[in-house]
């Protein structure tokens, strides 16, 4: 099996839509109400990460959710006072670092926290993804090439 080549066009398409698609599922499973998914990423660094602009509900053409997805919990955040993929990056990560910190001070395993909060390998795992999240979203290079 080869490794996928996302400078390649087509792949780099085949990725977008399979991470569009988890975006959807996961606004469907959670019943989050919604508009248009974004036919493409407000940001992604594939394979790792992809984050999806969700249209509002009742506001067609502004924002409501942001949804991010890959090689990261799928996850979810409103809009509010979030007004791109970069800010959006930097609202998941602290809520995953405050969701880590939270289970390690209370040894429960938060419903609304993404993955598995329930012992010590979930909490470092997200921890990390956390970290690298904040790095992307701090990273000028990253978003000035995108």
């Amino acid at each position: 099996m080869t490794t996928p080549d996302y400078d390649d066009p087509d792949q780099d398409a085949e990725w977008c839509g399979l991470m569009r698609a988890e975006a959807s599922r996961y606004l469907v499973e959670r019943a989050v109400p919604h508009g248009e998914v974004g036919e493409w990423p407000a940001f992604r660094l594939a394979p790792h990460v992809a984050v999806f602009a969700i249209e509002h509900a009742q506001q067609k053409g502004f924002v409501g959710h942001w949804v991010v997805c890959g090689d990261v919990p799928t996850d979810g955040v409103a809009a509010d006072g979030i007004g791109d993929a970069r800010s959006a990056l930097r609202a998941f990560a602290l809520r995953w670092q405050n969701d880590c910190s939270a289970a390690r001070a209370s040894g429960a395993n938060d419903e609304r926290a993404p993955g598995d909060l329930a012992d010590d390998e979930g909490i470092r795992l997200l921890e990390n993804r956390a970290r690298t999240l904040m790095r992307w979203a701090a990273d000028d290079e990253i978003w000035d090439a995108s």
